[in-house]
């Protein structure tokens, strides 16, 4: 039985590196810039399950909503927020560098 585990996370680690497709943690990368321009963490708040079980988390920084985002778990939910976040915010970086 972990051997059947372990070689089915084996294969889609090769599968994800043959490929060329990039894992990337979005959590992890908007942590880092929150930190090094605000000096603080994003805050991830669980709003509700919506009809579908779905989990709803709002994400802030500096007390303010950046982003909203949804998954079958809270876990989820963070990244999808996060996701969206780090995405706000690399554009709001790629725009300001664009008008200079």
């Amino acid at each position: 039985k972990v051997m059947e585990v372990f070689g089915e996370k084996f294969e889609k680690a090769i599968e994800v590196f043959l490929t060329g497709q990039r894992i990337f943690d979005y959590k992890t990368a908007l942590q880092e810039i929150t930190q090094e321009r605000y000096r603080e963490l994003p805050e991830y708040r669980t709003v509700k399950q919506d009809e579908n079980g779905r989990f709803v988390v709002e994400l802030y920084l500096q007390g303010q909503k950046v982003s909203t985002g949804t998954g079958a778990s809270k876990k989820d939910a963070e990244k999808d927020a996060a996701k969206k976040a780090y995405e706000i915010l690399t554009a709001i970086d790629q725009s300001a560098s664009n008008s200079n």
